[in-house]
């Protein structure tokens, strides 16, 4: 869910990973963001080495279908790194669905894939007003 076309030039240019493709509800003229739902993303089995997602996980309505597509889509070995809002304040809405997510239950939701965790940290809100914690996690799928 990239925010803007900005993002998948970043980690082009910046980054040097010219083939970084983004996955969301509207795709981009120039093909580098794909029209799709995370919840049955269009591509194919081992597909990517790496997927990067930061704040969108909570805002789709069933993150275990979120969790085994990104597995899916992940080559072996393969690299996750998940960011998002956790422990809404206010419960679920409409912009926000998901309110289930902490460091722990994100990482649990990897159980059925074997990985390493390459780092895991329960994040500083920047919005403590609305939601307790920010996790940020990093596995490798083996």
């Amino acid at each position: 869910g990239p925010r803007h076309i900005d993002e998948i030039h970043f980690f082009r240019k910046h980054l040097g990973l010219p083939r970084t493709i983004g996955l969301d509800l509207f795709g981009s003229s120039d093909g580098s963001i794909i029209s799709g739902d995370m919840h049955d993303m269009p591509f194919d089995r081992g597909r990517f080495k790496m997927i990067f997602c930061a704040g969108t996980l909570s805002y789709g309505y069933y993150s275990r279908k979120v969790i085994e597509e990104m597995a899916r889509v992940a080559e072996r070995p393969g690299y996750v790194f998940l960011m998002d809002a956790a422990n809404r304040r206010a419960g679920p809405d409409a912009l926000g669905r998901s309110d289930d997510i902490n460091v722990d239950v994100l990482t649990g939701l990897f159980y059925r894939h074997p990985y390493n965790v390459l780092s895991r940290d329960r994040g500083r809100s920047l919005d403590p007003q609305r939601y307790a914690e920010e996790p940020c996690l990093a596995l490798e799928l083996t």
